[in-house]
């Protein structure tokens, strides 16, 4: 006893090693200490289960008694590990040391989910006002009100444990912890990527709910393409703040009056009439440029100030129903869901109201009723709904532009913002456009596919060659005209060269917007018609000196950023990208940029392929060395 008394705290912590070590190299002990953990750790999960649970009742009560129940299994799990500070050393023992360091992350995970959820419970309990509210948005409005703190401390939470979870793998693990981390992957899988930029996240929450907001909400028909997604047909001003969410108004476009004298309309614009108006300024795929020419004509037409402009699609409106199921409309006596809104909104607004005025009145009653059931849903139905709406944001479905720098940042940080911005290290830029010249709702029919050829230079530069594929074959089934006029812009990086005469012998017809050069042309095609277009350039940059501390000095990067444009369906694309003579690929990686997904890519000694559907903007970085 006076011995140990008197043992340095070095020899304590080797002693501790050495016991762990004896007691996970001993089957009984090992099956001993396992069973323990594991028993703790299914209590635990059991009692965090029953929390979400009660969560999703809405009885906070309960969720708070069972989620620090949950909290208490894990602390449990954890001590019974040992102090952080044996960690290291103990995950040092073959085989054994990776089994602790599996058990010790899933229990801080299992911990983090549940402050995570202790701290939601505790939100709805100390707003009661959220449960007996009379409408939806006084629910919500107290929920915000009192209980921002501890959401903002969940998703801090929940960002934690999405960060452990990534960095865990199956590999070489007992059957049952090999189980336990494929379970809890999966169950945070579709949450990782919005968690992995929760910093973002709560910069444009705070911004959103430190006073009162006015959003402009514009929503988009995909039906008839226009460079940031759809005609610009109706729109909504919402109020959003600390005490809430509320939908102020819900109109047509048309009803907004005509701006004072004639505004010319941009160059390749052949919309109706040769005035250039709001419905319209949607014109350039790049967001910030077309939010900002709205919302000059909307300061033009005296409407009242807002803070900003969000942009919804058609697509983002199906997928909110997926998440939260059908949408009763009694007044045209319709029920919406993810399969049929498409349709019966083109029915209803295009096809049955041909002799009416007010033929988009059921956008306005669809919207309210979106709202009520936006407002009133539970915790889960909101996180359902949360999370749908985030992985539209990630596919262009919705952009966001705010006049506060602070909130366009975070919309930026968070890849909602529709911004054309490369990535740091870009050499290589294709932004497809593709913008409807004639009223209509032709884009329902039609298939689009993406093919991009580079070939790598030994000078460096990049020989490419882009052919869009048209195909006007689906079915139309509206009175209306099919042919598909288009003005197609292609962006490229600054310095790209085009050339003088395109592939069909006519003058190639170049401009600069936002900063980026662009090839432009337009075509019509017909129903029952397909076409291609074929757009050559040289980049001259096209490789970049690799600046990493493994490189070596023939070390060189392509990097290409393809920019997708909100559509109705995701284009099918391709990508081969071949090495120059004298050189070889080392490694190549692609990604989505908004939320870092991996995406396929097929590597050879010569070249690079990916064939995908194109779901978002897209980054492929392709590392090439000298034979």
């Amino acid at each position: 006893m006076v011995y140990s008394s008197l043992m340095t705290r070095s020899n304590r912590w080797l002693l501790v090693v050495v016991v762990v070590a004896l007691l996970l190299a001993a089957t009984a002990g090992a099956a001993f200490w396992m069973k323990g953990v594991a028993s703790a750790a299914a209590t635990g999960k059991a009692q965090a289960q029953a929390g979400a649970r009660s969560l999703a009742a809405m009885d906070a009560t309960a969720a708070v008694s069972e989620f620090s129940a949950a909290t208490r299994s894990f602390s449990s799990v954890t001590r019974s590990l040992g102090p952080d500070w044996i960690a290291p050393a103990v995950q040092s023992i073959p085989w054994a040391g990776r089994q602790y360091a599996a058990t010790r992350a899933l229990a801080s995970i299992g911990l983090d989910g549940s402050v995570a959820g202790l701290e939601l419970a505790e939100a709805l309990r100390e707003s009661p006002a959220a449960s007996t509210a009379a409408s939806p948005t006084g629910r919500l409005g107290a929920l915000l009100s009192t209980g921002r703190k501890h959401i903002d401390t969940a998703l801090a939470s929940l960002s934690d444990a999405s960060s452990r979870a990534d960095a865990l793998s199956a590999d070489g693990l007992a059957p049952p912890l090999a189980s336990a981390v494929r379970s809890v992957q999966a169950a945070l899988r579709a949450a990782t990527p919005f968690l992995g930029r929760s910093h973002a996240l709560l910069q444009l929450e705070s911004y959103l709910l430190s006073g009162n907001h006015r959003l402009l909400v514009v929503s988009q028909d995909g039906a008839e393409l226009r460079p940031t997604g759809g005609f610009a047909g109706s729109f909504g001003i919402v109020n959003v703040g600390p005490t809430g969410v509320q939908l102020e108004k819900y109109q047509d476009v048309y009803v907004l009056p005509d701006p004072p004298g004639r505004v010319p309309q941009p160059t390749g614009m052949l919309v109706g009439r040769n005035d250039f108006k709001f419905r319209d300024a949607n014109w350039w795929i790049d967001f910030p440029t077309s939010a900002r020419a709205m919302l000059g004509f909307w300061r033009t037409y005296n409407q009242p100030p807002v803070d900003g402009i969000i942009a919804v699609d058609t697509v983002a409106m199906r997928d909110l129903l997926a998440a939260l199921g059908p949408v009763r409309v009694p007044s045209y006596n319709e029920t919406f869901t993810a399969k049929n809104l498409l349709q019966r909104l083109l029915y209803l607004v295009e096809v049955k109201p041909m002799s009416q005025s007010d033929n988009k009145a059921v956008l306005t009653a669809l919207a309210a009723e979106l709202e009520k059931r936006v407002l009133g849903a539970k915790p889960d139905e909101l996180a359902k709904a949360a999370l749908a709406l985030g992985k539209a944001a990630d596919a262009k479905h919705v952009q966001m532009y705010f006049t506060n720098p602070d909130a366009q940042a975070a919309a930026e940080q968070l890849g909602w913002s529709g911004r054309v911005l490369p990535p740091a290290g870009t050499t290589d830029v294709v932004a497809i456009s593709n913008a409807m010249n004639q009223p209509g709702k032709v884009n329902i029919a039609l298939k689009k596919t993406i093919d991009y050829r580079v070939l790598l230079q030994p000078d460096r530069s990049a020989d490419t060659t882009l052919v869009l594929g048209y195909a006007n074959t689906g079915a139309y089934p509206l009175p209306w005209s099919s042919v598909f006029r288009d003005w197609l812009r292609v962006y490229r990086a600054p310095g790209t060269v085009f050339p003088g005469t395109t592939t069909s012998g006519g003058k190639t017809v170049t401009m600069v917007e936002f900063g980026f050069p662009a090839e432009a042309r337009t075509f019509a095609l017909s129903h029952g018609q397909i076409r291609s277009e074929t757009l050559t350039a040289r980049v001259p940059e096209a490789m970049h000196t690799a600046s990493t501390p493994a490189a070596t000095s023939g070390d060189a990067h392509y990097q290409l950023y393809l920019v997708r444009q909100a559509d109705l369906e995701d284009i099918p694309t391709t990508i081969t990208v071949t090495a120059p003579s004298g050189w070889r690929v080392i490694s190549a990686n692609a990604w989505l940029t908004a939320s870092g997904a991996p995406l396929p890519v097929t590597s050879e000694q010569e070249r690079v392929r990916m064939a995908f559907p194109l779901s978002g903007d897209t980054a492929l970085d392709v590392r090439l060395a000298t034979f």
